[in-house]
């Protein structure tokens, strides 16, 4: 006899009850509600998409969302909140990137080098992208995006001290560590490197600049 009680992989824990999250069980806004306590990444996640159906009370579970422990939830939340144009959604999205980060995720770092320009461009689900070119920062904005599968990306680290960065750029047998301190404000980068197949070392500055939408 299958126990009814019992609970299922599909099951959250809401005080000592517990709530299958399937979506056919409780639907509306109270089942997006228990969904959003499920054990699984993947259900909030998708909680939070269905949310977007419930005016301004699924929108407030959204932005309850930026607070979530887990990275992939909140991540999440701040890009669908991202999409929204209100000026009280924006407030609160500042608010997220100063909690969170110092970097700015609305434009590129760039370098000027004797012979290229070297670019940086961060992401809120703790993307970095890199790359080296002749290209003006008008030209690279055309093609300098994570959706490109030619450009180099990588999962950066944000220390406690919000403006210490780190990631790694690995290209055949060539592995270059790098730690990126910013300023208060995020507009400047000062970049070490490390090549750990030479044992060469040195440091770029790079400054932001604003993609104007």
């Amino acid at each position: 006899m299958t126990n009814t009680n019992q609970t299922g992989k599909y099951d959250a824990v809401l005080g000592n009850h517990y709530i299958n999250t399937g979506s056919g069980v409780l639907g509306g806004i109270q089942g997006v509600k228990r969904r959003l306590l499920a054990p699984e990444v993947s259900y909030r996640i998708a909680a939070l998409d269905e949310a977007l159906n419930y005016g301004q009370e699924g929108l407030n579970l959204i932005e309850e969302a930026l607070d979530s422990p887990n990275r992939f939830v909140r991540v999440y939340a701040y890009e669908i909140l991202d999409k929204l144009d209100k000026p009280e959604i924006i407030a609160k999205l500042i608010q997220f990137r100063e909690r969170h980060y110092l970097i700015h995720f609305n434009g590129i770092y760039q370098c000027d080098g004797s012979k290229h320009y070297s670019y940086l461009r961060f992401y809120p689900d703790y993307t970095v992208i890199t790359t080296n070119t002749m290209d003006t920062p008008e030209k690279v904005l055309t093609w300098f995006n994570k959706e490109n599968n030619d450009i180099y990306s990588d999962i950066y680290i944000v220390e406690n001290r919000k403006e210490i960065i780190r990631f790694s750029y690995q290209l055949n047998n060539k592995i270059v560590d790098f730690v990126a301190k910013t300023n208060i404000y995020g507009t400047n980068i000062n970049l070490k490197w490390f090549s750990r197949r030479s044992k060469s070392r040195g440091s770029d500055e790079y400054r932001f600049i604003k993609i104007l939408s």
